[in-house]
């Protein structure tokens, strides 16, 4: 088997993602709690996903949708943050970011924000969803 070859920079990126899903926060568990397994729309959404040496917290790569759960933390990294997103608007992607505290008082709010994004960035395939049933 042939193995990709990855720059030390991006594969110590790989492995603290892989850290990253062992530790999520309560907020990113209970947004994952409602994407995973396809439930929303049928679309697979990765979490702490690696893309350009950026780690996302959450990504659907058929619809090119970020979505970044805020802590406090972002409050004191707001120009990182903003050239962080800059460059994955520039691959084509929609950055969506959701604070913890709306997260955790109206997660259905936030599922249905998330869902009109994906509708809109993938129309064929919820026709092809409501055709199946």
């Amino acid at each position: 088997m042939m193995r990709r070859k990855y720059s030390k920079n991006l594969y110590l990126k790989f492995r603290i993602a892989k850290r990253f899903r062992k530790t999520m926060t309560p907020s990113e568990e209970l947004l994952w709690s409602r994407l995973r397994g396809n439930q929303l729309l049928g679309l697979h959404f990765r979490r702490q996903h690696v893309i350009r040496g950026f780690i996302v917290d959450f990504y659907c790569h058929r619809a090119n949708l970020v979505v970044e759960i805020d802590g406090n933390i972002h409050k004191s990294r707001i120009e990182a943050d903003t050239i962080r997103d800059n460059i994955l608007k520039s691959l084509g992607l929609i950055v969506l970011h959701i604070s913890n505290e709306r997260l955790e008082r109206n997660l259905e709010s936030v599922i249905c924000e998330i869902q009109e994004i994906c509708m809109k960035q993938t129309p064929y395939l919820i026709i092809n969803t409501i055709e199946e049933n």
